[in-house]
């Protein structure tokens, strides 16, 4: 059994018992769900706009910048040369640490304090070579993707995907105050869990699974 079907079964139990002689009030679920409907119906359209100006960013040169920071051997050919295979660092965290192991290793190989310092000067010398080159790619891809509207059509996909998981924060807050609206909430949870639509399965059960019975065990209570 999942993780899935052990929470649909503790949601539909748990919406069960909810307080049907509560008072009504102001039908606030069905308007979140209504918001809710249309933030991801606009969630999905900026996403689809971020990923074709994606394709009009590649097309003018933007690319995920890289750098080279060494080779690795990787067999021979047919005439016995040497192959080897670039080795490549995707972030300056991720050059910095290369060279800084490439430089702890070097030091194993060197007893005096002269030596020393020449290794370490020198690895400070590529070390800042790569970061430049790699900042300046990393410019250059900013500056393609600011001019065809990428980069604000991200800001604005993200900030989307952001109230839809407002509005699945607010409905999974909320009380329900009658068996109907508390079957209604079971029924979108599940319903969301299945078509995978919003955000809901990106949190992990645990975290979910509190979410959305501590509301329906306070309207029992």
């Amino acid at each position: 059994m999942n993780r899935r079907t052990i929470l649909k079964g503790a949601i539909v139990a748990s919406a069960t018992p909810a307080a049907a002689w509560a008072p009504p009030h102001a039908d606030v679920l069905d308007a979140l769900l209504r918001e809710y409907e249309a933030a991801t119906r606009l969630d999905y359209e900026s996403w689809e706009i971020v990923c074709d100006l994606e394709d009009v960013a590649h097309d003018r040169g933007a690319r995920d910048p890289r750098v080279q920071i060494c080779s690795t051997w990787d067999g021979k050919t047919e005439d016995g040369k040497n192959i080897t295979k670039p080795v490549y660092a995707y972030s300056v965290a991720e050059i910095r640490d290369w060279y800084e192991k490439n430089n702890d290793t070097q030091l194993l190989f060197v007893s005096n304090d002269e030596g020393r310092a020449r290794v370490r000067a020198e690895t400070d010398k590529r070390m800042t070579e790569k970061v430049a080159r790699f900042e300046a790619l990393q410019s250059e891809c900013r500056r393609i993707e600011d001019a065809c509207g990428y980069s604000a059509a991200m800001e604005r996909a993200k900030a989307c995907s952001e109230a839809v998981r407002s509005i699945e924060g607010a409905i999974l807050a909320l009380v329900p105050t009658t068996l109907d609206e508390a079957a209604k909430k079971a029924r979108w949870i599940i319903a969301e869990l299945d078509s995978g639509r919003g955000y809901l399965n990106d949190r992990e059960w645990a975290d979910l699974m509190l979410d959305a019975m501590a509301p329906l065990g306070r309207a029992a209570a």
